[in-house]
């Protein structure tokens, strides 16, 4: 049986909305792979799709319970560590659906220009999180990599399955343990349901903010997502 965990799902989002000027200054960072000068076929790509929050709130993005969402300290830290990262501010309700079609777009534009799929990964946090999901089911190709962080509510499982949603490539799910059943659980059913999944894991931090953990790029979940980028099999190279 696969393992899988996560948790979050407000299906909505997308219509691009322009990068800040600071995240567009680095080097490593775009908001979409038509701003690449060029391909580099030897980079690694990761695309980072943010939580509802920042939809709502546009940036900066504050809850009440769990501070600031530190969007730009993320992906500064996915680009000190030698990524080329993808990502932009969605728009408030923004379309789960029509930007999950976007990000796949881009993921294809990659692997049509010589890019491996052991180096491109798709990172999303909650609603980010559960699209995803939905680029892994559009993309379908073997051996990219996906990492869901907070998503899996039991809820969202059975409507993801009821929609015909399967993952694709090889998946990583996260949590922490005290995160709520409402908006974070088990992937597990996913996974098992996913017959053309690649290589799977389940990690339950335990950080004790539950949702909170998503809001800063603290290393209980960022260094189990820069090893899966790395290091899981299709990635060994």
């Amino acid at each position: 049986m696969r393992k899988g965990s996560l948790g979050l799902a407000f299906v909505l989002c997308v219509v691009s909305a322009p990068v800040l000027p600071s995240l567009a200054q680095a080097p490593r960072i775009v908001s979409d792979v038509d701003e690449l000068d060029r391909v580099d076929t030897t980079a690694r790509y990761l695309f980072y799709l943010h939580a509802k929050i920042v939809e709502d709130q546009g940036l900066p993005a504050v809850s009440d319970q769990y501070g600031e969402f530190k969007y730009a300290d993320i992906l500064n830290r996915f680009a000190r560590d030698g990524f080329t990262v993808v990502s932009e501010v969605r728009p408030k309700d923004a379309s789960s659906g029509l930007y999950a079609r976007r990000t796949a777009a881009q993921v294809r534009a990659l692997l049509d220009a010589g890019v491996a799929p052991s180096s491109i990964t798709v990172v999303g946090a909650s609603k980010g999180a559960y699209i995803a999901a939905l680029v892994s089911h559009e993309v379908a190709t073997p051996g990219v990599g996906y990492v869901i962080l907070a998503m899996c509510a039991r809820e969202t499982v059975d409507y993801m399955l009821s929609q015909g949603t399967r993952l694709h490539g090889d998946v990583l799910a996260l949590r922490d343990a005290e995160d709520t059943p409402d908006l974070a659980g088990s992937c597990e059913p996913l996974f098992d349901m996913s017959a053309d999944i690649g290589a799977t894991r389940e990690i339950v931090v335990n950080v004790g903010t539950g949702h909170g953990i998503l809001f800063q790029p603290i290393d209980e979940w960022v260094m189990p997502v820069i090893d899966w980028a790395r290091n899981r099999p299709s990635a060994r190279r």
